[in-house]
């Protein structure tokens, strides 16, 4: 582009020499004495023709580093609105990969997000920028009623995700008519973190949920924000805690029509992890709520107040997700399950 501008000015340069130069060959002697004698300050003016070319040349090179420039801006614009779309926490340096993401490999990762209240489950490639990695377009998203779909292959009769083995024996999950290819070791990959995956999409899921205002209507009346520190406070939250996952996991294993692993001719079945992510995945918060509060009422530890008034706020923004659900996962299917159960659902 620089050459460009050259070529262009050296032309007008040298047709505008070429005109001054002719003008200069019919001047009468008398005018060129007249010239000898020009004010210094006025003799520059001769070389004007220069001057104009350099300056022109200045003026595009500058138009064209700015372009150049605001190119360069657009691409880290661009970067930065892919990134807002996807939450910001989709941005991360390759050290310090959040906790939510699942790497596959080549630089494809597996993660849950929220867009507009509802929550997305994307298989996305990813590029680094500078020390950090940004999403692309690059990917496929679906709601998480289907992620067990993903697990599956070939899978083309589900109308939400399909997953398809290509000639090449590769991998392709198409949901409407978005499609991503996933290469053999990474289809190897997403298999092997199969349980892994499901409970940080469910961590997720339920982490976003809202508990409060449910339980606020079953107990008709506001929760504390919280209560202030005793003995009798640390022990009441531990017993509404164990409360809360012994619900938890009734709940699930009726909703999933889940049992109890059981051994069998010396080996152990279990439940299928898709079907213990789908149970929980279906729980509603509302009859929850009302169960758990039932499930206080009911019980009578030795505490100074009643079990239910040790619900707080405060105790449902800090419920450990990951531990009650990886908790829940090696109860209904421990690690060493030869078999799974059955699922009716």
């Amino acid at each position: 582009m620089h050459n460009f501008y050259i070529c262009f000015f050296l032309k007008i340069h040298n047709k505008a020499m070429k005109e001054t130069t002719e003008e200069k060959a019919v001047k009468t002697p008398k005018r060129r004495a007249e010239d000898g004698q020009v004010n210094p300050s006025k003799r520059f003016l001769k070389d004007k023709v220069s001057i104009l070319f350099l300056s022109n040349y200045v003026v595009f090179f500058l138009i064209d580093c700015m372009r150049l420039s605001i190119f360069s801006t657009f691409l880290c614009f661009q970067r930065l609105m892919i990134a807002l779309f996807f939450q910001t926490s989709t941005v991360f340096c390759m050290e310090n990969v959040p906790s939510h993401m699942v790497p596959l490999g080549e630089d494809v990762f597996m993660f849950p997000t929220l867009f507009k209240e509802q929550v997305f489950v994307h298989i996305r490639q990813f590029k680094p920028f500078g020390n950090k990695m940004y999403p692309t377009k690059a990917g496929i998203h679906f709601p998480p009623e289907t992620l067990p779909e993903c697990f599956t292959a070939p899978n083309s009769s589900s109308t939400e995700l399909a997953v398809i083995v290509t000639e090449d024996i590769c991998y392709k999950v198409t949901r409407g008519n978005k499609s991503f290819t996933l290469s053999c070791e990474q289809w190897n990959e997403l298999q092997k973190q199969q349980r892994t995956i499901l409970q940080k999409v469910l961590i997720f899921v339920f982490s976003q949920r809202d508990f409060i205002e449910p339980f606020e209507f079953v107990i008709d009346g506001p929760l504390k924000e919280y209560i202030p520190e005793s003995i009798d406070m640390t022990l009441g939250t531990a017993h509404v805690l164990v409360v809360f996952k012994r619900v938890f996991k009734e709940t699930v294993m009726d909703e999933g029509s889940l049992k109890e692993p059981d051994t069998m001719a010396e080996e152990l079945w279990g439940n299928d992890p898709n079907a213990i992510y789908s149970g929980a995945l279906s729980m509603e918060v509302t009859p929850f709520c009302n169960m758990f509060y039932c499930s206080l009422k009911e019980s009578e530890p030795h505490l100074c107040l009643k079990p239910h008034m040790y619900v707080t706020k405060m105790f449902f923004k800090s419920l450990p997700w990951e531990t009650m659900l990886e908790e829940l996962f090696e109860f209904l299917c421990p690690k060493g399950t030869f078999e799974y159960f059955q699922c009716v659902m």
